[in-house]
């Protein structure tokens, strides 16, 4: 399972927050990191360990909110 530093789980859980009707996390993720001012190489990062924690029919919104709560145990 991927493992976010506690930076990176900030982020995405900045992004689950920001996240606008009919929006992708993935979207809102890189306005994210864009108002920080990251950037691509810390997007492909933040977003392909949370693809990599994906299970079989699992969203990426449910993983990244799975992925946050087991990191916080």
């Amino acid at each position: 399972m991927a493992t976010l530093s506690p930076e990176d789980r900030q982020l995405l859980t900045e992004a689950l927050e920001a996240m606008l009707h009919n929006e992708t996390l993935e979207h809102a993720l890189g306005r994210v990191l864009r108002k920080r001012g990251f950037g691509f190489e810390r997007y492909i990062s933040i977003t392909s360990d949370l693809r990599d924690s994906r299970r079989k029919d699992e969203d990426t919104v449910s993983a990244a909110r799975r992925l946050i709560a087991q990191q916080r145990e």
